[in-house]
């Protein structure tokens, strides 16, 4: 089970995300959410987060939501989807996901994602192979 130190030395040393400022907001069973600053290596054309950002942070909050069910080790991405309702223009977004179900071998878990004034701007589901 994932804990707030080790969370952080993945985000250290992980080849994408040592590359961005990310920070840890909740880190609770079946509960995460993270917070990441609007900056040029998140940013398309026209100042707004990127729809592939926006895809790789829900995935990591949500690949860290799955490792909070007790003695799972690892997991890997099965599936995301991702809807975007509108762009994000105004930082920090915030990737909040709840574990909807988990099970011996699979998680399952649902993103919102949030701009900077709390409005709700994209939501992913996503499904976990467990390493246990």
């Amino acid at each position: 089970m994932i804990d707030v130190n080790l969370a952080r030395q993945i985000l250290e040393t992980d080849g994408f995300f040592r590359n961005h400022t990310v920070e840890i907001i909740r880190l609770e069973q079946g509960d995460v959410e993270i917070s990441v600053p609007m900056w040029e290596n998140v940013e398309r054309l026209g100042g707004i987060m990127s729809g592939a950002a926006i895809m790789a942070f829900s995935d990591a909050a949500a690949a860290f939501c799955a490792m909070t069910i007790e003695d799972v080790v690892n997991e890997v991405s099965s599936s995301l989807s991702t809807s975007f309702y509108i762009p994000i223009k105004e930082g920090p977004a915030n990737f909040r996901a709840t574990l909807r179900k988990g099970g011996k071998t699979l998680a399952y878990c649902h993103v919102e994602v949030r701009d900077g004034k709390g409005v709700l701007c994209a939501e992913s589901y996503g499904t976990y192979y467990l390493f246990r």
